[in-house]
């Protein structure tokens, strides 16, 4: 399916011996057959540690070497120890190797936000935005685009992979979004899908 949407080549998949021994089950399997993209089109981009393998001898940089790691408050436990995989605009990206739940770290915001349920939907996001380009990216559709059908036909197409994300938040692009209140940014997501929706 991956490969459907990305070149082979840019589909990164880890060896058996630098996969953490604390990454267990479907995670584990999913990185080391399958992989994630290093592709920027994909707005995902792979943990440099990942590629270059500076950072650690598992490949995987953990969040406790993250900078301002002292900043974060009210953390779940043990999040000193997911993996980065990379970043989203400049979100960091982050794997519970526990639970295997991704977590976005929000530029600036020095919290948690879950992104996806597993690393088998959040790859399904990226693939979902990669196969569906033509349908939302001017630059590759062949004739025009109505951005808020566009993103709004994208986000009920990645809910349906994995609801999580979208759970008791309305898209920028609605009406009832409340760009004026005190609270945190849009999650990770649906900020994406407005920076799509604003071109």
């Amino acid at each position: 399916m991956m490969e459907s949407a990305f070149e082979a080549e840019d589909l990164t998949v880890w060896p058996e011996s630098k996969l953490p021994e604390d990454l267990q089950g479907a995670p584990r399997e999913f990185l080391k057959e399958v992989g994630l993209p290093d592709d920027p089109a994909s707005y995902f981009v792979l943990d440099d540690a990942l590629l270059q393998d500076e950072d650690s001898p598992e490949g995987f940089s953990r969040c406790a070497s993250l900078a301002g790691f002292s900043d974060y408050r009210g953390m779940p436990d043990g999040w000193e120890n997911w993996l980065v995989l990379g970043e989203i605009s400049v979100d960091v990206v982050a794997l519970d190797p526990r639970s295997g739940v991704v977590y976005a770290l929000p530029d600036g915001e020095y919290r948690a936000d879950p992104l996806n349920s597993s690393v088998e939907s959040f790859a399904g996001f990226l693939y979902v935005l990669e196969g569906r380009r033509s349908e939302w990216d001017p630059e590759a559709a062949d004739e025009p685009i109505d951005p808020r059908s566009a993103v709004t036909a994208l986000r009920e197409s990645l809910q349906q992979v994995d609801a999580l994300p979208f759970e008791g938040h309305e898209p920028g692009w609605s009406e009832s979004f409340d760009w004026d209140g005190d609270g945190p940014r849009m999650p990770t997501w649906d900020f994406l899908l407005w920076q799509i929706h604003e071109g």
